[in-house]
């Protein structure tokens, strides 16, 4: 009986062991997502002004003379 109380704790203890890895591996992969989402709106934020010079429109010397 005490061998199969052990071997019971045994596989209670390796079950919680994995879920624990499995929590922390999914943890990993939402940080990661996030500081991929990151670097993507800062590179966004970087080509704003670019996008925004782009919709002006530009007054060159011969259109000023309208």
């Amino acid at each position: 009986m005490a061998l199969a109380m052990e071997m019971s704790e045994t596989l209670f203890q390796q079950e919680r062991l994995q879920a624990i890895a499995e929590k922390r591996k999914r943890q990993t992969e939402i940080e990661n997502k996030k500081r991929q989402l990151e670097d993507e709106r800062r590179q966004l934020q970087h080509l704003k002004p670019d996008v925004i010079s782009w919709e002006r429109p530009r007054f060159t010397d011969k259109n000023t003379d309208l």
